[in-house]
């Protein structure tokens, strides 16, 4: 819990230090704009060996917003509290870290101060240090559990998100739902999590043109 711990101060001090600048900056047009953001949330997942369990996750993304519509990028981590387990060509594995890589585009229908979105993407998902139990095995079960647990470690996804976000300046805070499909992976099918936090627009994605 340490992990979610500093995360919930980073992004308590990050939203102070950034209220004061947003309150000098009131816009009601949030159109390219360069986003830096952080989040906190809840990962749902599930094994063939375990029921869906929730864990804590942190990330960090960068949206960059047009009218409409923004593109989303980010990465994030999932830290279980105790490990999980899963069963590969009938041996056991152990993890306790999940990271994804996101990308995608973000649909936002009515622009301003509360500023509902929806989007979706592909991401690719890693099981970070994955320890699979093979006692007993011969070189031959190790060699081709081995093989199964690498295929079963990194897997493409798609993703959809629906949520909200307060505008504030140049700060925005959000909330949303995130989901996954389900893929090759030590985790079986979809994937959920709920996701909160900040984001800091520190310039135009585009330069305008002066007299326009």
């Amino acid at each position: 819990m340490k992990h979610m711990s500093r995360a919930l101060w980073g992004l308590a001090l990050l939203a102070i230090v950034a209220t004061p600048a947003a309150a000098q900056q009131q816009k009601s047009d949030w159109s390219y704009q360069w986003y830096w953001g952080a989040h906190i949330g809840a990962f749902g997942y599930a094994t063939n060996a375990q029921p869906t369990y929730w864990d804590p996750m942190i990330g960090a993304h960068w949206f960059i917003t047009k009218k409409r519509v923004g593109l989303y990028t980010g990465i994030e981590q999932a830290f279980f509290t105790s490990d999980a387990r899963s069963v590969v060509n009938n041996r056991t594995v152990t993890f306790s870290e999940v990271r994804r890589i996101m990308l995608g585009l973000v649909a936002m229908p009515k622009r301003g101060f509360l500023e509902p979105y929806l989007g979706g993407g592909f991401a690719v998902m890693y099981i970070v240090n994955p320890v699979l139990d093979c006692t007993g095995c011969s070189a031959t079960e190790q060699a081709a559990a081995q093989t199964a647990l690498a295929n079963a470690t990194t897997t493409g996804l798609a993703w959809g998100m629906a949520g909200g976000a307060y505008n504030m300046g140049n700060l925005s805070i959000f909330a949303h739902y995130m989901v996954t499909d389900a893929g090759a992976s030590l985790i079986q099918g979809a994937t959920h999590a709920f996701q909160g936090g900040v984001r800091y627009s520190f310039g135009r994605s585009r330069e305008g043109i002066p007299g326009t």
